[in-house]
């Protein structure tokens, strides 16, 4: 009867510190990642459209002398508003599409892999092989004359 009474006070006790989920708090560490994952994103995409729009008038210029080049004519000023704002926005558009393929393209080639494609460099390359093709093909795009590339 004592073994009874025994498995049965164990029970008891296991059944008594059962107490469902553990609440979730905020924590400071928790707060402090969404406030800067909200703040740290938008600062980001400020940035860049604050470096882009810093030289509008020096591009707004070479969509002129290029739109001259091929036309004969100056370029109006409704064309040159959308040219300039195609070249503005399609650093929003890019981030999208990045980030709505970025799942398939690590689960089609792995992680690794899948940054080597956004890097477009292999481990023993050097870190800065986009910015070289970047500065490559701005020097391509003044050579050939098309301001295509510059909006890309």
């Amino acid at each position: 009867m004592e073994k009874k009474t025994n498995e049965e006070e164990t029970q008891r006790k296991d059944s008594s510190d059962v107490k469902g989920p553990p609440k979730q708090r905020l924590t400071v560490c928790l707060i402090s990642a969404a406030f800067f994952g909200s703040v740290g994103s938008s600062f980001l995409y400020g940035y860049n459209l604050s470096v882009v729009n810093a030289p509008a008038s020096y591009i707004k210029t070479f969509y002129n002398k290029t739109w001259i080049d091929r036309y004969n004519e100056p370029i109006g000023d409704g064309t040159v508003t959308l040219l300039w704002s195609v070249t503005v926005s399609i650093f929003a558009i890019g981030g999208l599409v990045g980030a709505l393929t970025v799942s398939f393209l690590i689960k089609a080639l792995g992680s690794v892999c899948a940054s080597d494609v956004n890097d477009s460099s292999d481990h023993g390359e050097c870190a800065a092989t986009p910015v070289i093709r970047h500065t490559v093909f701005t020097c391509w795009t003044k050579k050939t004359g098309t301001y295509s590339i510059v909006i890309t």
